[in-house]
């Protein structure tokens, strides 16, 4: 049996310091892969038209107007105001009812220079399930062919993801943590312990 004396290792000190390393690569791991699942989450359609989409996760979708695109294998530019000449409607295949669209914050992005858009329009669903995207022109007339871009908002998409890994980020700090003290608390108690029975021996 051990005596609870004897100085503990420095060896536990480098079991603390490899349990927060590993613990945060794969902190970082998971972050990484779930953002780029959802940056990767993008719908692309053709419009006018309809089609129908899947949506995985509720929550908040954001519709963009990408005026230069690549889409069925060929790339597509248009007018950044085209999207004006066109009607936007969401409905719930199994509803079938309308889902309301509110204005977006016309934010700008560019991905390599082969995407170029910003966002139109951002609407919300509470159930997972097919949606039915359809697009018109206005009052009948012609209209250009344009590209739209449907994807998960960031935010909306990340909420359980962040606090999953901040319980998992408290969980390996207290760990790493505790070892590191008790193993700082008993190498020190040990040491005095260790000295006072030697002043003793000397008196």
């Amino acid at each position: 049996m051990m005596s609870i004396h004897k100085i503990p290792s420095r060896w536990w000190y480098g079991v603390a310091a490899a349990m927060f390393v590993v613990g945060l690569t794969g902190h970082i791991i998971y972050a990484f892969i779930v953002i780029s699942g959802v940056i990767s989450n993008v719908h692309r359609l053709k419009m006018p038209g309809e089609d129908t989409l899947y949506f995985d996760t509720p929550g908040i979708y954001r519709v963009f107007h990408e005026y230069v695109s690549q889409i069925d294998g060929e790339k597509h530019r248009a007018n950044k105001d085209d999207y004006q000449q066109l009607e936007i409607a969401v409905f719930s295949e199994i509803t079938k009812k309308q889902i309301p669209l509110l204005q977006d914050s016309r934010e700008d992005y560019n991905y390599n220079d082969r995407y170029i858009g910003f966002s139109i329009y951002k609407f919300q669903i509470s159930e997972v399930g097919h949606y039915i995207i359809k697009t018109e022109h206005k009052g009948g007339s012609d209209a250009p062919t344009i590209v739209i871009s449907i994807k998960p908002s960031l935010s909306s998409q990340i909420g359980r993801p962040i606090l999953l890994s901040s319980l998992y980020s408290i969980i390996i700090i207290t760990l790493t943590a505790t070892i590191f003290l008790i193993t700082f608390i008993r190498r020190r108690k040990a040491r005095e312990y260790q000295r006072t029975n030697s002043d003793s021996h000397l008196l």
